[in-house]
């Protein structure tokens, strides 16, 4: 998808405070005759219908102006009502459909916009985007609350995200214990790059004590996706110098090779 720098406009509905003018409670000294309170009750009930009928058909014209938006610039008809009609599938794959679009003005915004409707019903790639999204705009509040949304259904991106958040105090207050809480996480699920960043963590003591043999079998597991890891490992070895720990740290290694396989995960770009 193609990657979008810049901010855009959103429509947003604005909400209006209807302002009554009460009646001081003086002018009802004498209480109202019956066919005073019969009209008063009958207009209340019109007035109520009127304003719920106001509301319905208001609604109804705000939903037709999303389906409107979609069908007006070049989508699937029937993506775009299905996703009208609340498909979370069908939500991504609009989002998805506009973001892959580099002639159309409307696309980023109408991506976002299909995107965040598939995210708030926990679409887990959905909450991904719009989290590098934001956070490559600098919106750091949005882009945590998306993260936050993703690492809750054990997403490993968005686990890995939130470490570094917590590590470099970038939006959030500086905390290495939640930081190393997030990264172990996302290493277990498969994460290489957070398997990277927790070995980094082991080997810089930022556990509370350096420890060379949990940062070489981690670097060990993510070796297997992250070329970097390698040159991490000679260092290491040259850095030990007992033979015994480098066995045992070898030999955690394999164990969490086959425990925590490293695994490519790509999140796309809008």
């Amino acid at each position: 998808m193609t990657k979008t720098t810049k901010g855009h406009k959103f429509s947003f509905l604005k909400a209006y405070r209807r302002k009554y003018r009460g009646t001081s409670a003086l002018t009802f000294m004498n209480e109202p005759t019956f066919d005073e309170y019969e009209s008063n009750r009958w207009n209340l009930i019109i007035f109520s219908l009127i304003f719920l009928i106001g509301v319905v058909l208001t609604a109804c014209r705000f939903e037709s102006s999303d389906l409107d938006a979609c069908l007006d610039n070049k989508a699937n008809k029937d993506l775009c009502y299905n996703a009208n009609a609340g498909s979370v599938e069908a939500q991504y794959d609009l989002g998805i459909f506009f973001g892959e679009q580099q002639d159309n003005k409307n696309a980023a915004y109408l991506s976002v916009f299909w995107l965040d409707k598939a995210a708030r019903q926990d679409h887990i790639e959905a909450n991904v985007i719009l989290g590098q999204y934001y956070k490559q705009l600098g919106d750091l509040v949005r882009s945590r609350m998306y993260f936050e949304r993703s690492a809750d259904l054990d997403e490993p991106i968005s686990l890995n995200e939130l470490g570094k958040m917590f590590y470099s105090g970038t939006g959030v207050d500086v905390n290495v214990g939640i930081a190393l809480e997030k990264f172990k996480k996302s290493a277990e699920l498969g994460y290489g790059n957070a398997q990277m960043n927790l070995a980094l963590m082991y080997y810089y003591g930022e556990t509370g004590k350096q420890d060379l043999k949990e940062a070489y079998a981690w670097y060990q597991v993510a070796s297997s996706c992250e070329p970097d890891a390698k040159d991490a490992i000679k260092a290491i070895e040259e850095e030990i110098n007992n033979a015994e720990l480098l066995q045992s740290a070898k030999e955690l290694g394999d164990y969490y090779k086959t425990k925590y396989k490293c695994t490519l995960y790509h999140a796309k770009n809008i």
